[in-house]
């Protein structure tokens, strides 16, 4: 069943990511560039629920090897 799971936060991610708008793209590429990360890491570690900053943190960490 968790497969189920993870087919539900993906769709539930992409329908997030498709109401983000340019001025969103603005600043997360911000971020993305001060972070030496690619915009789509950024993204996926802005739309991973609904604690953003615990999500981020540890999604970030995880990608830069903290």
């Amino acid at each position: 069943m968790w497969w189920v799971m993870q087919e539900r936060v993906g769709e539930n991610r992409e329908q997030k990511r498709s109401q983000l708008d340019e001025r969103h793209d603005y600043i997360l590429t911000i971020v993305a560039d001060h972070l030496g990360l690619e915009l789509s890491h950024v993204e996926d570690a802005v739309l991973e629920g609904s604690q953003v900053k615990q999500n981020c943190c540890r999604y970030l960490c995880r990608i830069r090897g903290c």
